[in-house]
């Protein structure tokens, strides 16, 4: 691929494909500059979330918490999740969340969605942990 700009787009890459780039540059008559390092790259969504947690607040709240899976060369870190309940949704950049609006001795599943520019990574789901008293 040759560009004129400073940046690029690559259209179609494949998930999980492990790509390499080397960027060379060229003048404006057309010589040849250095080389860069060879730049690897593994196009990926973010890995599922790890070491889910909870956390029971009141009798209609309970704070939920997790871990990023730490294999950063395998994913692509999250840019932020998507938190499902009973019919609430929602999207945070932290860690953690606090979710309102349980209602008293209900079991409920709980869903959470890592995302990044890639996609959408694999969803995990908590059920039957949260009965509210």
């Amino acid at each position: 691929m040759i560009s004129n700009e400073s940046s690029a787009t690559i259209p179609s890459l494949i998930i999980g494909t492990n790509y390499s780039f080397i960027i060379i540059p060229i003048d404006t008559i057309g010589r040849e500059g250095p080389p860069s390092s060879l730049i690897q790259y593994i196009w990926n969504v973010p890995a599922q979330v790890i070491n889910i947690s909870w956390d029971q607040i009141s009798t209609e709240r309970i704070t939920i918490w997790w871990n990023n899976n730490k294999d950063v060369t395998l994913h692509y870190p999250p840019v932020h999740y998507i938190v499902s309940v009973h019919n609430i949704t929602i999207n945070t950049t932290d860690t953690n969340v606090t979710i309102n609006g349980l209602y008293p001795n209900n079991e409920y599943t709980v869903y959470i969605k890592p995302v990044n520019a890639i996609g959408e990574g694999p969803l995990i789901n908590i059920t039957g942990l949260f009965i509210i008293n």
